[in-house]
């Protein structure tokens, strides 16, 4: 088994330059030894800009264009979010756009398209369609443009979208947007981020969302949670992150979660197949509940993913998907497994199909109380689109077109772990359905 290199960022300088000169961060990606790592993709994620480190580590990635700072100009703006709001100022008549992106690149919402007045404003992307869950936001006013990360819980109360909050002449206007901005270094899936707060402008540009794609994860280093509860879980932004030893009771088994958000948490599992029946012992996952929400009313159902595994034992990462019920009698459990190590799916093959530009083969019990999407090759981050799933099942006649949703799961279904302590980890994770 190789061994997973573990990704440190070694900045050596970070400097705000003028426009001629833009920004310029060099430094060294290293591993844990202080060893430099060559092919490393090294970028700012809300700028999307990469550069690929050289022999040794050895970076420098350079923006020269677009920045610089801003002006005293009487169309200055600024642009944050505030709970489950966006609230910005507009300093005379502009036009202005709200996109809503997911983690991933992809737009979500237009969730603004008009032109507005001088004034300050809010505006509640629930209102158009976005639901819980982490987005990028790209403000653009005139030709300003802003971006930033934000956190929908789906509780906020406010539904009627923007908001006027008052006349902007009686408050002071922002002369600067300041942008967070994060720079990533990753490769084969294992990084490290640090986070830098550069004080420079994105001007005249539409920033790239997504950085530098797959490569844009998280480590959880920081648990706010931590459980070893059989049944042990956690609520956090609209998800559940559940421990779930359903079935260890019969079996030596030990899994302890640890959580930082419901897009960043990793278990920590032991148990073993020694009987050899291969049965699943526990799925660790973070889930969202539907409460049987009918199929046919949503127009959209993706989810984004990246995960981590130890490549030892036996188990499958996979969404664990409920229709009709949740593990209840008459109900349809969909499984869309993306890595499997040394795993066998139940039923028997009953088709392949290419969905999402993946292909699978599908398994399923003779009732259709189960159906399993195996990938024909590993995927270990990206996005899956559950509703085209859905249609392309119904199309099937396995599922009925009146059927409902009650549950997205994604997690990892562990055998064994050879009597060893294995660390699975969820880097990413988000749904979009509207």
């Amino acid at each position: 088994m190789e061994i997973p290199k573990i990704l440190c960022i070694v900045v050596s300088t970070f400097a705000l330059q003028a426009s001629s000169q833009g920004i310029t961060i060099s430094g060294t990606v290293t591993d844990s030894a202080g060893s430099g790592i060559a092919d490393a993709t090294v970028g700012l994620a809300v700028a999307g800009i990469s550069t690929t480190s050289g022999s040794g580590g050895t970076f420098a990635l350079v923006r020269s264009t677009g920045v610089r700072n801003m002006p005293e100009h009487p169309a200055s703006v600024s642009a944050f979010s505030a709970g489950e709001e966006i609230r910005f100022t507009v300093a005379e008549r502009a036009a202005v756009q709200i996109d809503v992106y997911s983690m991933s690149g992809r737009l979500v919402s237009v969730a603004l398209d008009r032109t507005l007045a001088r004034g300050a404003y809010s505006l509640c992307p629930a209102a158009y369609g976005v639901r819980s869950g982490v987005y990028f936001v790209k403000v653009a006013i005139s030709e300003w443009t802003i971006a930033f990360r934000m956190t929908l819980f789906g509780l906020s109360a406010v539904e009627s979208g923007l908001r006027t909050l008052g006349d902007a002449a009686s408050r002071p206007l922002a002369r600067k947007a300041a942008v967070s901005d994060t720079l990533v270094a990753a490769k084969c899936g294992y990084n490290t981020f640090k986070t830098f707060v550069s004080s420079y402008t994105l001007s005249n540009q539409v920033c790239t969302l997504s950085g530098p794609g797959a490569c844009m994860r998280t480590d959880c280093t920081n648990p706010v949670f931590v459980t070893s509860d059989p049944n042990g879980g956690w609520s956090n932004g609209g998800y559940y992150v559940h421990n779930n030893m359903w079935n260890s009771a019969s079996y030596q088994c030990a899994e302890t979660l640890h959580a930082c958000s419901f897009h960043s948490w990793y278990v920590v599992a032991n148990m073993n197949n020694s009987n050899g029946d291969g049965a699943v012992k526990t799925y660790p996952n973070v889930h969202k509940d539907y409460s049987n929400v009918a199929i046919s009313s949503f127009n959209t159902i993706t989810s984004t993913f990246a995960e981590a595994s130890p490549h030892d034992g036996i188990y499958d990462v996979a969404y664990d998907i409920w229709t009709n019920g949740v593990a209840t009698a008459g109900c349809t459990e969909f499984m869309i497994w993306n890595e499997n190590y040394k795993q066998v799916p139940g039923g028997s093959l009953a088709a392949s199909v290419t969905l999402g530009g993946r292909a699978y083969n599908v398994y399923k019990t003779s009732s259709n109380g189960y159906i399993a999407f195996v990938p024909t090759a590993v995927f270990t981050s990206g996005t899956v689109d559950i509703l085209e799933i859905f249609k392309w099942t119904m199309s099937k006649g396995w599922l009925p077109a009146n059927s409902t949703l009650g549950q997205i799961d994604f997690g990892v279904e562990i055998v064994s772990t050879n009597g060893a302590n294995a660390t699975f980890k969820c880097t990413d994770f988000s749904i979009t359905g509207n």
